[in-house]
């Protein structure tokens, strides 16, 4: 509960067998607390969206962190793999070079092959 106007004075009212404590007002008190009460109640539903705002736009930065998180994993993984690819394919040229220097070295030697 907000306390507004606490400068006012009270009086005790009874009702069907009831009592109530009513505060006093001038028609300009009345208007302040009014004011205040107006006041009071706009901030608390600003503050209220303003933190529901907040608390989206927070989970989707952090989806978006994680999917970025995940795509940049996904892309490291494939360019490992073309990695092992460009040294297996390396590999095999310079497996292929080899056999034709040797080709060449058995040519010298042996002559050409009769087809």
């Amino acid at each position: 509960p907000v306390n507004l106007c606490l400068d006012t004075e009270i009086e005790l009212v009874e009702d069907c067998q009831e009592q109530y404590l009513v505060p006093i007002l001038s028609s300009t008190q009345r208007e302040d607390c009014q004011e205040q009460y107006q006041h009071h109640y706009v901030r608390k539903v600003v503050s209220e969206v303003m933190e529901d705002w907040y608390n989206g736009v927070e989970r989707r930065i952090w989806e978006m962190q994680y999917s970025f998180i995940r795509q940049l994993q996904r892309d490291q993984e494939e360019i490992k793999l073309l990695m092992n690819d460009t040294t297996e394919s390396d590999k095999l040229k310079e497996e292929l070079e080899l056999a034709r220097e040797e080709n060449k070295e058995l040519r010298k030697f042996f002559g050409k092959v009769p087809s």
